[in-house]
């Protein structure tokens, strides 16, 4: 599985991509998402890939006036879910 980090860093909301090294196998695959500082930037907890594909989108939204000018940046991790 190909693991993508996603900087959020002063936009109002972006969209972030899951992508795995090859196509989700029977079923789909479900991975879940987390924000370092939801204070600053959320996303939902899951996203789902659907079977035969490798990759899904997300939205992250930010949260207006709470990102310090982009000094701080926000990392959005994710992990395959158990």
């Amino acid at each position: 599985m190909h693991r993508q980090n996603v900087i959020a860093a002063g936009l109002l909301s972006s969209i972030g991509t899951v992508t795995l090294n090859g196509v989700a196998p029977g079923g789909e695959v479900s991975v879940t998402l987390r924000s370092s500082d939801t204070g600053k930037a959320t996303v939902p907890p899951t996203v789902t890939v659907p079977e035969g594909t490798n990759s899904a989108t997300f939205v992250i939204t930010t949260l207006t006036g709470r990102l310090g000018g982009g000094k701080n940046p926000v990392t959005i991790t994710w992990a395959a879910a158990a």
